[in-house]
């Protein structure tokens, strides 16, 4: 009876899409490589056996050559530099003015004035309109703290 019968629960493993990604890729490197090799055989099959030896001769060398100077560059004491080292300029420091404030108010005070200042300087702008209102919208009744507090302060 198939109704008693158990399904077959082998588990079909899906290819996920980076895999899918990572198989065309490599299908593709595969393809460029495939064409490049063919076509250096036949600009390699077209030479000659005496000009096919010269080419050999001659790569050999550049890279005896150059496996060389790269051993010998090691071992030195100077160093070989293959890049000119590119000039870094410096940011140009503007030095902050004095604090005209006497000292006798207190910091948070003048972080207060400062942030007062701040927002009246956001009016100026139709997105720093935006920006002062979702701010007095979030804190009702800040702009009436703020005023509290330079009245304290400022008649002491």
């Amino acid at each position: 009876m198939k109704i008693f019968r158990q399904k077959n629960r082998t588990s079909k493993t899906g290819e996920s899409s980076s895999d899918k990604a990572a198989g065309w890729l490599a299908s593709g490197i595969h393809k460029i490589q495939s064409k490049w090799a063919s076509g250096m055989d036949k600009l390699y099959n077209r030479l000659s056996a005496r000009r096919r030896k010269v080419i050999l001769i001659a790569g050999c060398i550049a890279m005896t050559l150059y496996s060389t100077a790269v051993i010998a560059f090691s071992f030195s004491k100077i160093p070989v530099l293959i890049a000119k080292p590119v000039s870094l300029i410096s940011p140009l420091v503007i030095p902050k003015p004095p604090a005209s404030k006497p000292s006798g108010i207190p910091d948070y005070v003048r972080r207060i004035e400062r942030f007062r200042s701040y927002l009246d300087s956001l009016s100026h702008t139709m997105d720093g309109r935006k920006i002062r209102d979702s701010i007095l919208h979030n804190r009702p009744g800040l702009i009436d703290s703020i005023q509290r507090i330079e009245d304290i302060f400022c008649k002491k």
